[in-house]
């Protein structure tokens, strides 16, 4: 059996090792699996350390597994989460709510060399240590301290296999300590959830995609609440029309092209509008107003630092197509797409003044998306084009790209008969061309696939 000491992978004999040794590898291999098909980008922390916590106990045939969090300068450790088998889910557990680190001083020391635990069939424990694992139902016990700066172990009571190979706890030490460092970050910031760019109240962060939102340092103005009003238009305009003042006459012009009176009634209107947003929101605004008036007309303040999605969004894909390096590139591509929510101000996607806009960043975005899918694809990292294409799919439906993409990570998982159904729904929702198009890019990649 593999003992619980560091190795060099490389310098194995497999002629040497053990059946049981053999067998830990595959399952090792196959639990790595799960894991991966497990994940979503779109997880919180929480949820996947207690995936993680399900799938390791259950690897090593433990009744209990958890995340213990220790501050050392205090001397104390308490469980943060755990899973129990027999409950499923992480219920009330015999720990005190605050356990001395004083009283498990084998555990202490390994803290400090930063090392593996394996009770009692490698590392010894004391009389008072006894005395707590009978509290707490542990008859055997193994953990791996957080990855750098351990602060805490993952740990699995009573395992019933590989209790000496410690190789998928320390994997999944690492896995807790990176999204418990996540978790605790958006904990102490729960309350201002505002982008990267908010730093000050000079800043302002203005969000398109998806629907009109304005963010500062002072609070948030969300979709639904400004979609509504008469000046969102305006505020779009002007985040898009960025270097010059513009009067009321033309910017009323740009909106309703085609409709004289609308036009004319709106521009009389403008000042009224922009005096209903200052009575309702200037207080987000410490530095100055959001709209200020020139001789010239209308235009941002120069006070604010304003940042637009749109800007943030064709900057950081223009970076991503100069970037020589694959791992950056697909980073800062999944970057993009995600600042991508869907079409530019919805309300008026479709409206003459808007549509050219709306069309121009779409066309960016699936260009993005084929890009970052084909690097992807390079890594057989099917799960992640699945996601991608779905996430996609969602505000772009009948695509023919996003079929072909969806297909592909299905028939690369084995997943024949999804792959299946999704074929037949892209006949279903696809124009003739672009079937025949479909059929024959997938003919081409798998000359033997014949979708039933």
């Amino acid at each position: 059996m593999l003992k619980n000491h560091e190795f060099d992978p490389d310098e194995i004999d497999l002629s040497k090792c053990s059946p049981e040794d053999i067998k830990a590898a595959l399952g090792i291999s196959q639990m790595l699996v799960r894991l991966e098909s497990q994940f979503r980008r779109d997880l919180d922390p929480k949820t996947i350390i207690m995936k993680v916590l399900k799938l390791t106990c259950s690897f090593y045939g433990g009744d209990w597994t958890g995340v213990l969090d220790i501050d050392p300068e205090v001397g104390v450790w308490t469980a943060h989460w755990w899973y129990n088998v027999e409950t499923d889910g992480m219920t009330p557990t015999n720990f005190n709510e605050f356990e001395n680190v004083s009283e498990y001083v084998t555990w202490a020391k390994a803290l400090d060399e930063e090392r593996t635990l394996c009770i009692p069939m490698i590392d010894p424990m004391t009389e008072q240590e006894k005395i707590h694992y009978r509290r707490l139902g542990t008859k055997t016990v193994i953990a791996a301290p957080f990855y750098k700066g351990a602060t805490g172990f993952v740990v699995v009571r009573n395992p019933t296999q590989y209790e000496t190979n410690l190789d998928l706890l320390k994997l999944v030490a690492y896995v807790a300590s990176c999204e418990y460092h996540d978790y605790r970050l958006i904990d102490n910031c729960k309350h201002q959830l505002r982008p990267e760019y908010i730093r000050n109240e000079n800043d302002v962060y203005i969000n398109l995609f998806g629907g009109l939102e304005i963010v500062t340092v002072n609070g948030v103005i969300r979709s639904e609440e400004i979609n509504p009003l008469k000046i969102a238009p305006l505020i779009v305009f002007l985040s898009l029309h960025r270097n010059h003042a513009y009067s009321a006459f033309s910017i009323a012009q740009h909106i309703f092209p085609d409709d004289p009176d609308a036009a004319e009634d709106y521009a009389n209107k403008i000042k009224y509008h922009i005096y209903t947003f200052r009575q309702n929101y200037s207080e987000l605004f410490s530095a100055g107003e959001l709209i200020e008036t020139t001789k010239t007309g209308y235009r941002f303040s120069e006070k604010l630092h304003i940042t637009v999605d749109t800007e943030t969004f064709g900057h950081i894909y223009k970076v991503a197509r100069n970037t020589s390096n694959l791992n950056d590139r697909v980073r800062l591509l999944e970057k993009a797409v995600d600042i991508y929510k869907n079409d530019i101000y919805p309300p008026a996607s479709t409206d003459p003044w808007l549509m050219p806009t709306v069309m121009s960043y779409s066309k960016q975005y699936f260009n993005a998306i084929e890009d970052l899918l084909n690097l992807l694809d390079k890594r057989h990292d099917y799960s992640a084009i699945h996601d991608f294409a779905v996430a996609a799919m969602e505000h772009h439906t009948g695509n023919e790209r996003l079929y072909y993409w969806m297909i592909v990570a299905m028939i690369e998982r084995h997943q024949l008969n999804m792959a299946a159904k999704e074929c037949k729904a892209a006949r279903k929702h696809l124009f003739y061309e672009d079937q025949r198009k479909l059929e024959k890019e997938i003919s081409e990649r798998y000359p033997n696939y014949k979708p039933k």
